[in-house]
């Protein structure tokens, strides 16, 4: 398998996803009024924080008078790259680099299907013991609006690629897929001798 990086998936997905590492503090930066971040502390004391002073570089927990914690967010509402290295795990079982040739291309489909078991992963974590699988639907409505859709039959029929249906990525990994399963036939003339 070719290298690909956590970093590499952060920017290719950099619009999708909310990652902690973006905004870890770092005394290196000079932080403006309501800039967000995080203070990782080995005590375990984390909280995330707002800047309330200009060009402000102090450490957040001995600083309070820059700062203010902000209560509202919590470390699940961000992708932790071990959540991204889980994702890459769970992606090498069903990755066959073969069928995608260049090595871009490789990366390319692998950083999808690394995306779809990220989204599968944060779904079910969200849910916690309550949460309970759930098929594909064809169709929602709420009140008085309702919509529908239509599985492609040759995803229905198959368990391994109907799974991929379940979100955006799965059906991107599928569509780079897909024309790799297919066999491509070529007819040449020829004649043969008795």
């Amino acid at each position: 398998m070719i290298p690909i990086t956590i970093t590499e998936f952060k920017d290719n997905f950099f619009r999708d996803f909310k990652y902690l590492s973006t905004i870890l503090w770092l005394d290196t930066v000079s932080y403006n009024i309501g800039d967000l971040v995080f203070n990782a502390l080995p005590a375990g004391d984390d909280k995330f924080y707002n800047s309330t002073a200009p060009n402000s570089n102090l450490q957040p927990n001995l600083n309070l008078g820059s700062w203010a914690v902000n209560t509202t967010l919590k470390q699940e509402d961000f992708i932790l790259d071990l959540d991204i290295q889980k994702a890459f795990d769970q992606a090498n079982m069903n990755f066959n680099q073969d069928l995608f040739g260049e090595d871009v291309n490789i990366k390319i489909a692998f950083l999808y299907l690394s995306a779809y078991y990220l989204v599968i992963d944060i779904g079910a974590a969200s849910s916690g013991l309550r949460g309970s699988g759930t098929f594909m639907l064809n169709a929602k409505s709420a009140g008085n609006v309702s919509s529908s859709y239509t599985i492609p039959e040759r995803y229905i029929q198959d368990p391994f690629l109907s799974a991929f249906t379940k979100n955006p990525y799965g059906e991107k990994y599928l569509s780079l897929l897909l024309p790799r399963l297919v066999g491509r036939i070529r007819t040449v003339k020829g004649a043969t001798t008795p």
